[in-house]
């Protein structure tokens, strides 16, 4: 069956520094746009600079980090606070269909790019801005990190002991949250200005993100507020996270999972066991039960629990590290992670695309080196010519 790049039509101009607005440029490119990442002469995006480094070498052009939010898409070099690459800019952005950027508020109209003044020159032209609050509202312009977006949007009120510190997931979950609507939003904007011809502009707070996919704001907002504490990671006997005998686990079993739970622990005697005949009384007798479980997680590695979770139906997992997710032969299976040749990181193994479909056509690429299509775009889009292009360089603009 025949596939297609859906959003191999659209142009799409990639500002600004981070995660947030990187990961939605990231999907929109392996879907087929052309997204053009502008980067700072010299020094490029910041995640250059986080990396992991294989063998932990530092190399702006081999950041695990960049090199997965970044995958095909075209690198342009270039400084929009001079007045000289700002008037670029403009010209670069009046012949795209969208912008997407997680610059702090106001940074574009101080480039005199004021999105207003943007979509007024190309009404077609989408602009999707990522921002910790949104651009209007008392914090608009404030700065925020992926920790304090984390708090900020309630998502930590529900993280961690009840008796210690709210906790942060790892990595840059909120702004990852933040990309992943920016995405939706821009293909939604962009599927409108293809029909209407009206462009508009996209208004993304990384603390609406977290809020909105919080467990404190949605279902428990409106009826527990704030009388529901963090739980941990120990619920009860059949609900928890437990050592086993190579790492951790987690179980999750119920009372209608009885035959389930006595299969899994190899206990047939628990399925007429009167402590399992309901959730208080199942709650009632944590004492007596968590030991059990205790017991059966230890005696097992993650391997067993694995096969055992398949024979018995019961949702047993274990907690899988980054080398187990790496090697796991059902990713391998569904094909979830893709190997490309970069001209620098060499092989290159990151995850691919988001969903499976036998019609929508997904590849990426590899992420480019700093300034890679400078060159080419200069020429090609904005009309300059090799001479003008060398004293833009020489001039520290591109």
């Amino acid at each position: 069956m025949a596939t297609e790049s859906v959003l191999k039509r659209f142009r799409i101009i990639e500002l600004g520094q981070g995660v947030s607005a990187a990961f939605a440029g990231r999907n929109l490119a392996g879907f087929g746009a052309e997204v053009i990442k502008v980067e700072a002469p010299g020094t490029g995006d910041s995640t250059r600079r986080a990396g992991p480094y294989r063998d932990d070498r530092l190399n702006a052009e081999a950041s695990g980090l960049y090199l997965y939010l970044n995958a095909g898409k075209k690198s342009l070099t270039l400084d929009p606070s001079t007045t000289t690459g700002a008037e670029l800019l403009r010209e670069l952005i009046g012949q795209a269909d969208g912008v997407l950027e997680n610059c702090v508020p106001g940074t574009l109209k101080g480039w005199g790019c004021d999105p207003v003044d943007l979509i007024a020159a190309n009404p077609r032209l989408v602009i999707t801005s990522v921002s910790p609050y949104g651009s209007t509202g008392p914090h608009a312009g404030w700065h925020a990190t992926n920790l304090t977006s984390f708090a900020s949007g309630s998502q930590m009120a529900a993280t961690g002991d009840p008796a210690r510190e709210p906790l942060c997931t790892g990595g840059y979950q909120a702004e990852y949250q933040a990309g992943i609507n920016a995405f939706s939003a821009s293909v939604l904007a962009l599927y409108i200005a293809s029909r209407t011809g009206k462009g508009q502009r996209i208004d993304i707070s990384g603390q609406e993100c977290m809020a909105g996919a919080s467990e404190a704001v949605g279902p428990l907002a409106r009826h527990a507020r704030d009388r529901r504490p963090r739980q941990g990671q120990h619920r009860f006997s059949f609900v928890a996270i437990n050592k086993c005998a190579d790492g951790w686990a987690g179980i999750f079993g119920t009372h209608q999972q009885r035959r389930q739970i006595a299969s899994a622990l190899g206990m047939p005697e628990l399925l007429d066991d009167p402590r399992l005949a309901d959730m208080p009384a199942i709650l009632a007798h944590d004492e007596e039960l968590t030991p059990i479980v205790e017991r059966f997680m230890a005696a097992h590695t993650k391997a067993e629990l694995t096969e055992i979770a398949g024979r018995s139906g019961l949702t047993l997992n274990p907690v899988a590290t980054i080398g187990e997710i790496a090697a796991s032969p059902h990713l391998a299976e569904r094909e979830f992670f893709e190997t490309r040749q970069h001209p620098v990181a060499g092989d290159v193994t990151l995850p691919g695309r988001p969903f499976k479909s036998a019609t929508i056509d997904w590849g990426p690429g590899v992420a480019p080196l700093l300034g890679e299509h400078t060159q080419e775009i200069c020429q090609s889009l904005l009309g300059l010519t090799a001479s003008q292009t060398i004293a833009l360089r020489n001039a520290g603009i591109i």
